[in-house]
Protein backbone atom coordinates (compact mmCIF):
# COMPACT_ATOMS: atom_id res chain seq x y z
CA UNK A 1 0.00 0.00 0.00
CA UNK A 2 1.48 3.37 -1.00
CA UNK A 3 -1.22 5.87 -0.13
CA UNK A 4 0.22 9.05 1.33
CA UNK A 5 -1.83 11.95 2.66
CA UNK A 6 0.48 14.86 1.86
CA UNK A 7 -0.11 18.29 3.34
CA UNK A 8 2.10 21.33 3.79
CA UNK A 9 1.39 24.15 6.24
CA UNK A 10 2.46 27.53 4.88
CA UNK A 11 2.45 30.60 7.18
CA UNK A 12 0.87 33.78 5.76
CA UNK A 13 0.31 37.23 7.25
CA UNK A 14 -1.33 40.59 6.62
CA UNK A 15 -1.67 43.94 8.39
CA UNK A 16 -5.21 44.09 9.76
CA UNK A 17 -6.88 47.51 9.47
CA UNK A 18 -9.44 46.53 12.13
CA UNK A 19 -6.58 46.10 14.63
CA UNK A 20 -4.64 49.26 13.81
CA UNK A 21 -2.69 47.45 11.08
CA UNK A 22 -1.30 44.91 13.49
CA UNK A 23 0.29 41.95 11.71
CA UNK A 24 -1.99 38.92 11.81
CA UNK A 25 -0.59 35.46 11.13
CA UNK A 26 -2.54 32.60 9.57
CA UNK A 27 -1.70 29.11 8.37
CA UNK A 28 -2.56 27.95 4.86
CA UNK A 29 -2.64 24.19 4.41
CA UNK A 30 -2.04 22.74 0.93
CA UNK A 31 -3.24 19.16 0.51
CA UNK A 32 -2.49 16.74 -2.34
CA UNK A 33 -5.02 14.12 -3.38
CA UNK A 34 -3.37 10.70 -2.88
CA UNK A 35 -4.89 9.33 -6.10
CA UNK A 36 -4.91 12.13 -8.66
CA UNK A 37 -2.43 14.65 -7.26
CA UNK A 38 -5.09 17.39 -7.37
CA UNK A 39 -4.49 20.21 -4.87
CA UNK A 40 -6.82 21.89 -2.38
CA UNK A 41 -6.27 24.74 0.05
CA UNK A 42 -7.57 24.54 3.61
CA UNK A 43 -7.69 28.13 4.78
CA UNK A 44 -8.88 30.27 7.66
CA UNK A 45 -11.74 31.63 5.56
CA UNK A 46 -14.21 34.16 7.04
CA UNK A 47 -17.17 31.96 6.02
CA UNK A 48 -16.48 29.81 9.08
CA UNK A 49 -17.41 32.75 11.29
CA UNK A 50 -20.89 33.11 9.79
CA UNK A 51 -23.70 31.04 11.22
CA UNK A 52 -25.69 29.40 8.46
CA UNK A 53 -29.42 29.99 8.56
CA UNK A 54 -31.62 27.89 6.34
CA UNK A 55 -33.78 30.34 4.35
CA UNK A 56 -37.57 30.24 4.16
CA UNK A 57 -38.14 28.46 0.87
CA UNK A 58 -41.92 28.89 0.79
CA UNK A 59 -41.80 31.79 -1.68
CA UNK A 60 -39.44 29.85 -3.98
CA UNK A 61 -41.76 26.84 -3.89
CA UNK A 62 -44.83 29.02 -4.51
CA UNK A 63 -43.23 30.73 -7.51
CA UNK A 64 -42.09 27.42 -8.97
CA UNK A 65 -45.67 26.12 -8.81
CA UNK A 66 -47.03 29.30 -10.39
CA UNK A 67 -44.61 28.86 -13.28
CA UNK A 68 -45.91 25.33 -13.75
CA UNK A 69 -43.90 22.32 -12.65
CA UNK A 70 -43.22 19.93 -15.56
CA UNK A 71 -42.50 17.03 -13.18
CA UNK A 72 -45.72 17.12 -11.15
CA UNK A 73 -48.19 14.34 -12.11
CA UNK A 74 -50.72 16.75 -13.62
CA UNK A 75 -48.15 18.00 -16.16
CA UNK A 76 -45.57 15.26 -16.61
CA UNK A 77 -47.44 13.22 -19.23
CA UNK A 78 -48.27 16.33 -21.25
CA UNK A 79 -45.04 18.32 -21.29
CA UNK A 80 -42.05 16.02 -20.76
CA UNK A 81 -40.38 14.39 -23.79
CA UNK A 82 -40.32 10.69 -24.63
CA UNK A 83 -37.65 8.32 -25.83
CA UNK A 84 -37.92 6.87 -29.32
CA UNK A 85 -39.68 3.51 -29.18
CA UNK A 86 -36.53 1.73 -30.36
CA UNK A 87 -34.84 2.79 -27.10
CA UNK A 88 -37.70 2.70 -24.58
CA UNK A 89 -40.80 1.13 -26.19
CA UNK A 90 -43.16 2.84 -23.72
CA UNK A 91 -41.55 6.25 -24.31
CA UNK A 92 -40.84 6.75 -20.62
CA UNK A 93 -39.51 4.32 -18.03
CA UNK A 94 -41.85 4.14 -15.04
CA UNK A 95 -40.80 2.44 -11.82
CA UNK A 96 -43.07 2.92 -8.83
CA UNK A 97 -43.33 6.66 -8.21
CA UNK A 98 -40.37 7.37 -10.50
CA UNK A 99 -40.71 8.42 -14.14
CA UNK A 100 -37.65 8.61 -16.40
CA UNK A 101 -37.68 10.59 -19.65
CA UNK A 102 -35.08 12.30 -21.88
CA UNK A 103 -33.28 15.42 -20.74
CA UNK A 104 -33.85 17.91 -23.53
CA UNK A 105 -30.50 19.57 -22.73
CA UNK A 106 -28.22 16.59 -23.32
CA UNK A 107 -24.44 16.83 -22.99
CA UNK A 108 -23.91 13.07 -23.56
CA UNK A 109 -25.46 10.47 -25.89
CA UNK A 110 -28.04 9.47 -23.27
CA UNK A 111 -29.06 12.03 -20.65
CA UNK A 112 -32.27 11.47 -18.73
CA UNK A 113 -34.33 12.91 -15.90
CA UNK A 114 -35.81 10.77 -13.14
CA UNK A 115 -38.72 12.68 -11.58
CA UNK A 116 -39.11 11.50 -7.98
CA UNK A 117 -42.60 11.02 -6.56
CA UNK A 118 -45.69 13.18 -6.60
CA UNK A 119 -44.68 15.73 -3.95
CA UNK A 120 -43.47 18.96 -5.55
CA UNK A 121 -41.06 19.96 -2.79
CA UNK A 122 -39.27 17.73 -0.29
CA UNK A 123 -37.14 19.36 2.39
CA UNK A 124 -33.53 18.17 2.39
CA UNK A 125 -33.98 16.01 5.49
CA UNK A 126 -37.44 14.75 4.52
CA UNK A 127 -36.74 12.14 1.84
CA UNK A 128 -38.13 8.71 2.65
CA UNK A 129 -35.78 5.74 2.23
CA UNK A 130 -38.34 4.08 -0.07
CA UNK A 131 -38.45 7.05 -2.45
CA UNK A 132 -34.65 7.26 -2.60
CA UNK A 133 -34.33 3.49 -3.08
CA UNK A 134 -36.78 3.40 -5.98
CA UNK A 135 -35.23 6.49 -7.57
CA UNK A 136 -31.73 5.00 -7.71
CA UNK A 137 -33.09 1.60 -8.71
CA UNK A 138 -34.99 3.26 -11.58
CA UNK A 139 -31.79 4.96 -12.75
CA UNK A 140 -30.06 1.59 -12.69
CA UNK A 141 -32.83 0.07 -14.83
CA UNK A 142 -32.48 2.92 -17.31
CA UNK A 143 -28.71 2.53 -17.53
CA UNK A 144 -29.06 -1.24 -18.04
CA UNK A 145 -31.58 -0.72 -20.85
CA UNK A 146 -29.36 1.83 -22.56
CA UNK A 147 -26.19 -0.25 -22.26
CA UNK A 148 -28.03 -3.28 -23.68
CA UNK A 149 -29.36 -1.15 -26.53
CA UNK A 150 -26.09 0.61 -27.39
CA UNK A 151 -22.87 -1.34 -26.83
CA UNK A 152 -20.76 1.81 -27.24
CA UNK A 153 -21.93 2.95 -23.81
CA UNK A 154 -19.10 2.30 -21.34
CA UNK A 155 -19.58 4.85 -18.55
CA UNK A 156 -22.43 6.14 -16.43
CA UNK A 157 -23.17 8.65 -13.71
CA UNK A 158 -26.21 9.32 -11.54
CA UNK A 159 -26.42 12.99 -10.66
CA UNK A 160 -28.45 15.21 -8.34
CA UNK A 161 -28.73 19.01 -8.41
CA UNK A 162 -30.93 19.78 -5.41
CA UNK A 163 -32.40 23.31 -5.57
CA UNK A 164 -31.07 26.43 -7.37
CA UNK A 165 -27.75 26.92 -5.45
CA UNK A 166 -26.74 23.51 -6.86
CA UNK A 167 -27.82 24.37 -10.40
CA UNK A 168 -31.26 22.80 -10.08
CA UNK A 169 -33.71 24.58 -12.40
CA UNK A 170 -36.76 22.57 -11.27
CA UNK A 171 -37.76 22.38 -7.59
CA UNK A 172 -39.51 19.00 -7.90
CA UNK A 173 -36.90 16.42 -6.77
CA UNK A 174 -35.24 14.59 -9.63
CA UNK A 175 -32.09 12.65 -10.45
CA UNK A 176 -30.24 12.76 -13.75
CA UNK A 177 -28.83 9.42 -14.97
CA UNK A 178 -26.30 9.69 -17.80
CA UNK A 179 -24.92 6.92 -20.04
CA UNK A 180 -21.90 7.89 -22.10
CA UNK A 181 -19.36 6.66 -24.62
CA UNK A 182 -16.60 8.62 -22.92
CA UNK A 183 -15.81 9.48 -19.30
CA UNK A 184 -16.19 13.20 -18.58
CA UNK A 185 -13.08 15.07 -17.43
CA UNK A 186 -13.16 14.36 -13.67
CA UNK A 187 -14.27 10.80 -14.35
CA UNK A 188 -11.38 10.26 -16.76
CA UNK A 189 -8.99 11.66 -14.16
CA UNK A 190 -10.25 9.15 -11.58
CA UNK A 191 -10.17 6.22 -14.01
CA UNK A 192 -6.68 6.92 -15.33
CA UNK A 193 -5.28 7.46 -11.83
CA UNK A 194 -6.93 4.25 -10.54
CA UNK A 195 -5.40 2.25 -13.40
CA UNK A 196 -1.95 3.77 -12.83
CA UNK A 197 -2.17 3.00 -9.12
CA UNK A 198 -3.04 -0.64 -9.80
CA UNK A 199 -0.22 -1.06 -12.31
CA UNK A 200 2.28 0.49 -9.91
CA UNK A 201 1.18 -1.21 -6.69
CA UNK A 202 -0.63 -4.37 -7.87
CA UNK A 203 -3.48 -3.44 -5.54
CA UNK A 204 -6.72 -1.49 -5.92
CA UNK A 205 -6.61 2.12 -4.73
CA UNK A 206 -10.18 2.14 -3.37
CA UNK A 207 -9.59 -0.90 -1.20
CA UNK A 208 -6.30 0.55 0.06
CA UNK A 209 -7.95 3.92 0.70
CA UNK A 210 -10.63 2.43 2.94
CA UNK A 211 -8.08 0.32 4.81
CA UNK A 212 -5.82 3.34 5.35
CA UNK A 213 -8.65 5.68 6.40
CA UNK A 214 -9.93 3.08 8.85
CA UNK A 215 -6.43 2.77 10.29
CA UNK A 216 -6.01 6.55 10.69
CA UNK A 217 -9.56 7.14 11.91
CA UNK A 218 -9.63 10.89 11.19
CA UNK A 219 -11.96 10.99 8.17
CA UNK A 220 -13.73 7.61 8.14
CA UNK A 221 -17.36 8.23 9.13
CA UNK A 222 -18.76 4.71 9.19
CA UNK A 223 -20.44 1.99 7.16
CA UNK A 224 -24.04 1.29 6.19
CA UNK A 225 -24.04 -2.35 5.24
CA UNK A 226 -21.05 -2.65 2.93
CA UNK A 227 -20.98 0.97 1.74
CA UNK A 228 -18.13 3.01 3.23
CA UNK A 229 -18.61 6.69 4.11
CA UNK A 230 -15.73 9.10 4.61
CA UNK A 231 -14.84 12.78 4.24
CA UNK A 232 -12.47 13.39 1.35
CA UNK A 233 -8.93 14.30 2.37
CA UNK A 234 -8.94 16.77 -0.53
CA UNK A 235 -12.46 18.23 -0.77
CA UNK A 236 -14.11 18.94 -4.10
CA UNK A 237 -15.96 22.03 -2.90
CA UNK A 238 -15.74 25.24 -0.88
CA UNK A 239 -17.59 23.52 1.98
CA UNK A 240 -16.72 19.84 2.32
CA UNK A 241 -17.03 16.63 0.35
CA UNK A 242 -18.39 13.29 1.52
CA UNK A 243 -17.40 10.14 -0.32
CA UNK A 244 -19.47 6.94 -0.47
CA UNK A 245 -17.48 3.95 -1.77
CA UNK A 246 -19.35 0.83 -2.86
CA UNK A 247 -17.78 -2.55 -2.14
CA UNK A 248 -15.71 -3.99 -4.99
CA UNK A 249 -15.64 -3.17 -8.68
CA UNK A 250 -19.15 -4.41 -9.52
CA UNK A 251 -20.62 -1.65 -11.74
CA UNK A 252 -24.01 0.04 -11.33
CA UNK A 253 -25.82 -2.19 -13.87
CA UNK A 254 -24.98 -5.17 -11.65
CA UNK A 255 -25.90 -3.59 -8.30
CA UNK A 256 -28.16 -5.64 -6.03
CA UNK A 257 -31.14 -4.28 -4.12
CA UNK A 258 -28.99 -4.61 -1.01
CA UNK A 259 -26.37 -2.29 -2.51
CA UNK A 260 -29.00 0.41 -2.99
CA UNK A 261 -30.51 -0.18 0.46
CA UNK A 262 -27.08 0.23 2.06
CA UNK A 263 -26.38 3.39 0.06
CA UNK A 264 -29.77 4.96 0.75
CA UNK A 265 -29.45 4.27 4.47
CA UNK A 266 -26.23 6.29 4.61
CA UNK A 267 -27.44 8.99 2.22
CA UNK A 268 -30.50 9.53 4.38
CA UNK A 269 -28.26 10.12 7.41
CA UNK A 270 -26.07 12.57 5.50
CA UNK A 271 -29.13 14.55 4.37
CA UNK A 272 -30.44 14.70 7.94
CA UNK A 273 -27.04 15.94 9.12
CA UNK A 274 -27.08 18.62 6.41
CA UNK A 275 -30.58 19.71 7.38
CA UNK A 276 -29.61 19.96 11.06
CA UNK A 277 -26.60 22.10 10.05
CA UNK A 278 -28.95 24.41 8.07
CA UNK A 279 -27.60 23.44 4.66
CA UNK A 280 -30.45 23.31 2.18
CA UNK A 281 -28.93 22.49 -1.22
CA UNK A 282 -26.37 20.00 -2.54
CA UNK A 283 -24.80 18.29 -5.54
CA UNK A 284 -24.15 14.59 -5.83
CA UNK A 285 -22.61 12.39 -8.53
CA UNK A 286 -22.21 8.62 -8.51
CA UNK A 287 -19.48 7.42 -10.91
CA UNK A 288 -19.46 3.93 -12.43
CA UNK A 289 -18.21 2.09 -15.46
CA UNK A 290 -20.62 -0.18 -17.30
CA UNK A 291 -18.58 -3.38 -17.34
CA UNK A 292 -15.02 -2.67 -16.20
CA UNK A 293 -14.36 -4.85 -13.17
CA UNK A 294 -10.83 -4.20 -12.19
CA UNK A 295 -9.17 -1.04 -10.85
CA UNK A 296 -12.18 1.25 -10.41
CA UNK A 297 -14.82 1.01 -7.69
CA UNK A 298 -18.15 2.86 -8.03
CA UNK A 299 -18.39 5.75 -5.63
CA UNK A 300 -20.37 8.93 -5.03
CA UNK A 301 -19.31 12.45 -4.09
CA UNK A 302 -21.76 14.68 -2.21
CA UNK A 303 -21.20 18.31 -1.28
CA UNK A 304 -23.48 21.04 0.08
CA UNK A 305 -24.11 24.26 -1.82
CA UNK A 306 -24.87 27.47 0.01
CA UNK A 307 -24.51 31.09 -1.11
CA UNK A 308 -21.73 32.70 0.90
CA UNK A 309 -22.94 35.12 3.60
CA UNK A 310 -23.54 37.95 4.08
CA UNK A 311 -24.30 38.95 0.44
CA UNK A 312 -25.35 35.60 -0.99
CA UNK A 313 -22.22 35.32 -3.15
CA UNK A 314 -21.78 32.17 -5.24
CA UNK A 315 -19.58 29.57 -3.56
CA UNK A 316 -17.70 28.95 -6.83
CA UNK A 317 -15.34 31.43 -8.49
CA UNK A 318 -12.54 31.46 -11.06
CA UNK A 319 -10.45 29.53 -8.51
CA UNK A 320 -12.70 26.48 -8.78
CA UNK A 321 -14.10 26.94 -12.30
CA UNK A 322 -10.95 27.84 -14.24
CA UNK A 323 -7.94 27.18 -12.03
CA UNK A 324 -9.37 23.86 -10.88
CA UNK A 325 -8.25 24.51 -7.31
CA UNK A 326 -10.58 23.89 -4.37
CA UNK A 327 -10.45 26.29 -1.43
CA UNK A 328 -12.25 25.29 1.74
CA UNK A 329 -12.60 26.56 5.29
CA UNK A 330 -13.69 23.21 6.71
CA UNK A 331 -10.94 20.71 7.59
CA UNK A 332 -12.26 17.25 6.63
CA UNK A 333 -11.28 15.81 10.01
CA UNK A 334 -13.60 18.26 11.84
CA UNK A 335 -16.48 17.50 9.46
CA UNK A 336 -15.99 13.78 10.03
CA UNK A 337 -16.46 14.14 13.80
CA UNK A 338 -19.74 16.02 13.22
CA UNK A 339 -21.16 13.56 10.69
CA UNK A 340 -20.14 10.49 12.73
CA UNK A 341 -22.88 11.32 15.25
CA UNK A 342 -25.44 10.36 12.58
CA UNK A 343 -23.96 6.89 12.04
Amino acid sequence: MSIEFKKEVIPTSYLDAAQGFKEVFQNLEIRTDPLTGRLASIMDFPMRKFKLTKPDLSDLVRRSLEMGCPFCPSNLEKVTPKFPSRIIPEGRLNHGEISIFPNNASFAPYCAVAAMGTQHFVEIGGFSPDLLFHAFQACQLFIKKISDYDRRVKYCTINWNYLPPAGGSVIHPHLQPVADYYPVNHFRELLDASRRYQRRNRTVYWSDLIEKELEIGERFIGKTGKVNWLVSFVPWSRWWDILAVFPGSRPVPDFSDQDWEDFVQGLNRILKFMSDQDYYSFNMTLFSTIDEKNSFWPHAHLTPRFPLPPLGTSDASYIELFLGQTTTAFPPEEVCQQVKQYF
